[in-house]
């Protein structure tokens, strides 16, 4: 009896244990913070732990804690090319792009085939206004990677902004392509049309899908009332 009695209490407890560590487990994956915060407190010296969890810190727009995490990655290893991106994403978020560029530019030395790299130095770049750069450094990324929506709707931006409108139009078009359910892209084309290319048609078009598919935009009111008008300029 009293062993009996030992050898239930001994895979109830086994059971109550194993219960705790799922119920812990589950709580730290909730999220991809608690996740990586979870990975550096048991693995204090793999850079890649620090490397994830700043790279959080980023897409949680808290480029300050992820300057902190990513800095004891570089400390642990010093030749590992994503944290000199995702470092220099934190800076650019503080509108620091000089040391932005500088770590991009350090991560292509390490890694000269990393996209994540090209395309933010390409950012960078047109944020400071030297579109003719940001061009040459968005190609490259979509030679990577020409599967990534983002890039293409920036190029499609930069060659907006210096006049070129048909290459502008082609990568708002790729943009849709990647990404069909995002209104910006047929915006710009509208605008383009519109205000530009004079095509009143093809600007009806896409203002109002751009309408349609998100109603409640900022420009909505403008736009309503600019398709509003080419549908009687178009039936006169």
């Amino acid at each position: 009896m009293t062993a009996k009695f030992f050898e239930i209490l001994v895979i109830s407890l086994v059971i109550f244990i194993y219960a705790i560590v799922t119920y812990q487990r589950n709580f730290v994956w909730q999220n991809d913070l608690s996740l990586w915060q979870d990975v550096v407190k048991k693995s204090p010296l793999k850079a890649r732990g620090y490397n994830n969890l700043g790279k959080k810190f980023n897409d949680l727009n808290k480029p300050k804690e992820a300057i902190k995490v990513l800095k004891i990655a570089l400390s642990l290893c010093p030749y590992y090319a994503p944290v000199y991106t995702n470092l220099g994403i934190s800076y650019c978020s503080l509108k620091a792009y000089i040391q932005g560029i500088q770590l991009f530019r350090k991560a292509l030395s390490l890694d000269p085939y990393q996209f994540e790299a090209f395309y933010n130095l390409g950012m960078a770049y047109s944020e400071m206004g030297h579109d003719d750069k940001a061009i040459h450094l968005y190609r490259h990324a979509i030679e990577l990677n020409p599967f990534d929506s983002d890039v293409h709707y920036n190029l499609g931006l930069v060659y907006k902004n210096r006049h070129f409108y048909k290459q502008a139009i082609d990568e708002f078009k790729k943009t849709i392509e990647l990404r069909p359910n995002d209104y910006k892209p047929y915006l710009n084309i509208g605008m383009i049309s519109l205000y530009h290319l004079k095509d009143r048609e093809k600007a009806l078009y896409y203002l109002s899908q751009a309408l349609k598919l998100n109603p409640q935009q900022p420009q909505a009111f403008k736009i309503r009332q600019t398709i509003m008008e080419l549908k009687k300029r178009g039936s006169r």
